[in-house]
C-alpha cells in the first residue's frame, strides 16, 4: 500500500475487520458514485480443528497438542484423555450344570486426574499476530474411548477476536490517515 494511503482527511481510507479471519483496507470514496474499492486483503491461515466431531486418542492429543496455545488447561486436558483405556473382560462361572458370564466393558482412567468440564482452552483460530481468544469447550467420551469437543461459548470468541485485531491495527497504524473499523 507504499503510496496509496493519502495525508489529507478528506481521502481517509477505511481498514475493516470483516472477522476472526479477514481484513480489507478500502480506498478513499470515488468522486463521482462515492464508491470504495478494496486495494488489499489479508486472510489468516488457520489450522483445521475438528470440533463436535469423535476422535481416537492418538487424533485428539495430536489436534490438541498442534492447534492450541500451552495452558495448564490444555495440560490437564491432554493427561485425562492421555490416560484413559477402554476395558472389555469377561469372567466365566461354570459349575458343569450351569454357566455364568459377567461382562466388563467401558472407559476408565489409569490415573486418578481432577478434570471439570467446561474446559477454557485458547485454539488458535485467528491472526497469529494477536492474542488467542480463549473460550469455554466441553470434553465428552464415547463407549470406544474417542473423544470429542464441543464449544460451549456461544461464538463470544468471535467477537474478542475482532476486538483483539482491531485493536492491534489501530496501535500500529497511529498516525495513519487510515480508520480502522469492526
Amino acid at each position: 500500500t507504499e503510496g496509496l494511503i493519502p495525508d489529507e482527511p478528506a481521502g481517509r481510507l477505511i481498514l475493516q475487520v470483516v472477522n476472526h479471519t479477514a481484513v480489507v483496507l478500502w480506498s478513499q470514496p470515488s468522486l463521482h458514485h462515492k464508491k470504495r474499492h478494496a486495494i488489499a486483503q489479508c486472510t489468516a491461515h488457520v489450522p483445521d480443528i475438528v470440533f463436535g466431531k469423535y476422535l481416537d486418542t492418538d487424533t485428539f492429543n495430536t489436534m490438541l497438542l498442534s492447534n492450541f496455545i500451552d495452558t495448564e488447561a490444555r495440560s490437564t486436558l491432554f493427561k485425562v484423555v492421555k490416560s484413559m483405556t477402554k476395558e472389555q473382560s469377561l469372567n466365566t462361572n461354570d459349575d458343569g450344570v450351569s454357566q455364568v458370564l459377567t461382562v466388563k466393558q467401558g472407559v476408565s482412567l489409569a490415573a486418578n486426574v481432577t478434570f471439570q468440564n467446561p474446559v477454557p482452552l485458547r485454539p488458535m483460530r485467528t491472526f497469529t499476530e494477536v492474542s488467542q481468544p480463549e473460550s469455554n469447550f466441553t470434553l465428552r467420551v464415547d463407549e470406544h474411548a474417542n473423544c470429542a469437543l464441543f464449544e460451549a461459548d456461544g461464538g463470544a470468541w468471535k467477537n474478542a477476536a475482532v476486538s483483539s485485531i482491531k485493536s492491534y491495527l489501530q496501535f500500529r497504524l497511529d498516525g495513519q490517515n487510515v480508520a480502522v473499523i469492526a
